[in-house]
C-alpha cells in the first residue's frame, strides 16, 4: 500500500488492563478470585476444599516471595494450570521424592480450571449498557481512536455499537490485520484475544462469533456448521504461548506504534504491567521514540511505576529511559477520564511543544527564565512532577522563594497542588515539597501581623516584602488549597481515601484558619469584634478603653501611651493570640504524618 495512502494517526494512544472496565461492572483481577471462590462454595461444594487449599498454599507462597498475599485470578490459573500439569514440571526432577499435595485430586484440578475459564468468559460481557457511559469520553479524541487491551471483554465493541461508531479488531469474521487500515473510528487492539473470538480446533483457523456462550449460567459448546470444534482464543497467564496469528501479530503492531516517533502518549488505564513484554517494549520505544511519554491511571499507578517501568534492573536501581516522562495519575478511570484530553493531555503537548523552543532560545543565548517557569507551573498543574523538580534544578537554578511569581499567593497556590500529588502517590519528592510550601507560608507569620484603626471600626493585614496583604486575600488562599483538597480527593478510589487521613488530619488547621480568617476578612467594628466568642483577656481591656474615649477613636495616632493606642495594640495582641493557638506556633506551617 502507497504511504500516502495509510489511515492517519493520532499522537495519542491507549493501554487498556482490568482497571479499565472495573467500572462498567467487570471484576478486577482480585474481585474476580474472590467471586470465583464465593461461586464454588455455593455451587460445587466437592470442590471447595481442594479450591480452600489451593488458595492457602498460593498465599503463603506469596507472602514468601514478597508478593501481596491476596490472590488474584492470573495466580490462580498459573496454579490450577502447574497442577495439572504437575508430572511436566522440570524443576521435580531435581528432587528426591515428587509428591504433590495429595489431597489435591488431578481431576479436582481440571475441573476447578475449567469452571474458573468459564467463569471468567461469563463475567466480561457486560450486561447492563448503562454502565458504559463513562467510557463515552474516549469518543471526545480526535479519530481514529486507538485501544490496546489485554483485556477480553466486549467493553469497547458494545461502546462503538451503542454509539454508531465505525469499529474494528481486525476481523470481519475471519483474522485480516490488512482490516486496521481501513477508515474506521475505533481501532482496537486485543493482544490477549476475546471473549467472542474462537480458533478452529482442526483447521487453527481465526474467527469473530459476537454472540452469547452462556445460557442460563452454563457454557453452550459452539461449534461451526460445518461439525467442527472451535475454542475461545484466549490467551490467559502463564500459558505457552504458540505461534497464533492475531495474537502474535497484534503484539508486533504494539511495538511498532511505540516506536512510531509520531506516538507521543501512550495512556495505561488499570494496567498492572504483569506481562514482561509490555514493559520490555516500552523500555526498547523510549531509547528510539524520544517523543514517547506515559500516562499511568490507576489507583495504585505509584506503585506499578516503581515496581515493574522505573528501573530495567530494579536491584541495581538501574533507570528505564522512560523513568522521567512517566505522569502517575493515583486516581479511578471513571472519575478523571473526562479531564484526560484537555486537562492532560492537551496541557502535555504545550508543555513539549515549549519546551522545544525553549531550548533553541536557550541555546542561541536567550534569558528564558520567565518562560522556564512559566512551564514548570504548567508540569505541576497536570502533576509531572518528575519534569517539574527538573526544571527547578537544572534550569531555574533558584529556591522556591526566589521565584518570581505574578500574583505572589500563587507561590503557596503551587506550591500545595505539589505536595498534594506527591503525598498522594508517595514519590521521592514528598519532603522538598513541604519544605516549599512552608518556606511560602512565612507570609503567615505573626511579626507580619498589622492594624489599621478607625473611629468605628478596624481590620488587620499582613505585611509582607513590604506589600500589604488582607485577611480578604489571604481566606481566598486558604480557600483555593482546601478546594484542590477536595477535587483530589473525589477523585481517589476508597482505598486511597483511607490513606490519605494523615493529610486530612493535618489540614483541619487550614479550615480552623479559613474560619477565623472569615470574621475579619472585612473591617470590623469595634461592637462586633466585642461579641466574638474569642476567649481572651484583652477583649475586657479593650471594652473598658473605648468607653473612656467619648469621642470615639480617631485615625491618627501619636506616640503618647493613650488610651487610642492602647486600643489598637491589644486588639492586635488578641488577634495574635488567636492566630497563634491556630498556628501552633508564630508561623503557619503544615505536617504530615
Amino acid at each position: 500500500m502507497e504511504q500516502a495512502n495509510l489511515p492517519s494517526k493520532q499522537d495519542v494512544i491507549f493501554f487498556f488492563g482490568a482497571g479499565a472496565s472495573v467500572d462498567a461492572g467487570i471484576p478486577d483481577t482480585y474481585t474476580f478470585a474472590k467471586d470465583f471462590e464465593d461461586y464454588i462454595k455455593s455451587n460445587y461444594v466437592q470442590l471447595y476444599p481442594h479450591l480452600l487449599k489451593i488458595i492457602e498454599r498460593r498465599q503463603q507462597f506469596n507472602k514468601n516471595n514478597d508478593l501481596k498475599p491476596q490472590v488474584d485470578v492470573e495466580q490462580l490459573l498459573d496454579t490450577l494450570r502447574r497442577l495439572i500439569n504437575r508430572d511436566k514440571e522440570p524443576v521435580l526432577e531435581f528432587y528426591d521424592e515428587k509428591k504433590f499435595c495429595s489431597s489435591l485430586e488431578h481431576e479436582a484440578c481440571k475441573a476447578l480450571r475449567n469452571h474458573l475459564e468459564n467463569f471468567i468468559r461469563e463475567k466480561v460481557i457486560v450486561k447492563d449498557s448503562q454502565k458504559l457511559e463513562y467510557l463515552k469520553e474516549l469518543l471526545k479524541f480526535d479519530v481514529p481512536l486507538e485501544i490496546y487491551t489485554t483485556n477480553y471483554d466486549t467493553c469497547i465493541e458494545q461502546l462503538s455499537y451503542l454509539t454508531h461508531r465505525r469499529y474494528t479488531d481486525g476481523f470481519n469474521i475471519d483474522w485480516n490485520e490488512k482490516n486496521f487500515e481501513g477508515d474506521f473510528d475505533i481501532r482496537h487492539y486485543k493482544l490477549h484475544g476475546s471473549v467472542i473470538w474462537f480458533e478452529n480446533v482442526k483447521t487453527k483457523q481465526c474467527i469473530k462469533i459476537p454472540a452469547q456462550t452462556f445460557y442460563e449460567g452454563k457454557p453452550v459448546e459452539l461449534k461451526l456448521i460445518y461439525g467442527e470444534d472451535i475454542e475461545p482464543l484466549l490467551l490467559y497467564p502463564a500459558q505457552k504461548v504458540e505461534y497464533v496469528e492475531p495474537l502474535t501479530d497484534l503484539q508486533l503492531m504494539f511495538k511498532h506504534r511505540l516506536f512510531d516517533k509520531k506516538t507521543r502518549f501512550v495512556i495505561f488505564v488499570g494496567y498492572s504491567f504483569k506481562d514482561e513484554y509490555v514493559a520490555r517494549m516500552l523500555w526498547d520505544a523510549a531509547r528510539v521514540n524520544e517523543n514517547l511519554h506515559v500516562i499511568l491511571i490507576s489507583p495504585n499507578a505509584q506503585e506499578i511505576f516503581e515496581d515493574k517501568i522505573r528501573y530495567v534492573n530494579r536491584e541495581r536501581k538501574d533507570p528505564s529511559r522512560i523513568q522521567d516522562r512517566t505522569i502517575c495519575l493515583p486516581y479511578t478511570f471513571k472519575a478523571i477520564i473526562s479531564q484526560v484530553k484537555n486537562n492532560y493531555v492537551g496541557v502535555l503537548r504545550h508543555i513539549l511543544d515549549k519546551q522545544q523552543g525553549i531550548v533553541q532560545d536557550e541555546e542561541k543565548g536567550y534569558n528564558v527564565e520567565k518562560r522556564w517557569q512559566e512551564l514548570l507551573n504548567a508540569c505541576i498543574e497536570v502533576e509531572f512532577l518528575s519534569k517539574a523538580e527538573y526544571i527547578l534544578g537544572e534550569k531555574l537554578h533558584k529556591k522556591w522563594n526566589e521565584l518570581k511569581f505574578d500574583v505572589p499567593e500563587y507561590s503557596i497556590i503551587m506550591c500545595f497542588k505539589g505536595l498534594m500529588h506527591s503525598f498522594i502517590t508517595n514519590t521521592d519528592f514528598t519532603d522538598r515539597w513541604l519544605s516549599r510550601l512552608n518556606n511560602a507560608l512565612v507570609i503567615f507569620s505573626i511579626e507580619n501581623l498589622r492594624i489599621h484603626t478607625t473611629e468605628r471600626d478596624f481590620y488587620v493585614f499582613f505585611i509582607y516584602q513590604e506589600k500589604e496583604y488582607s485577611f480578604e486575600q489571604m481566606l481566598s488562599v486558604i480557600e483555593s488549597l482546601l478546594k484542590e483538597k477536595n477535587e483530589k480527593i473525589s477523585l481517589l478510589s476508597q482505598q486511597f481515601k483511607n490513606k490519605i487521613n494523615g493529610l486530612e488530619n493535618n489540614l483541619k488547621k487550614l479550615e480552623e484558619l479559613k474560619n477565623y480568617l472569615n470574621t475579619l476578612k472585612m473591617r470590623v467594628t469595634w461592637e462586633n469584634f466585642l461579641s466574638l466568642k474569642n476567649d481572651n483577656a484583652e477583649k475586657a481591656d479593650i471594652e473598658m478603653l473605648l468607653a473612656k474615649i467619648p469621642s470615639g477613636l480617631p485615625q491618627n495616632f501619636t506616640s503618647m501611651e493613650t488610651p487610642e493606642k492602647m486600643v489598637r495594640e491589644l486588639t492586635l495582641k488578641a488577634v495574635k493570640k488567636q492566630l497563634e493557638k491556630i498556628f501552633e506556633g508564630p508561623t503557619f506551617q503544615l505536617k504530615l504524618e
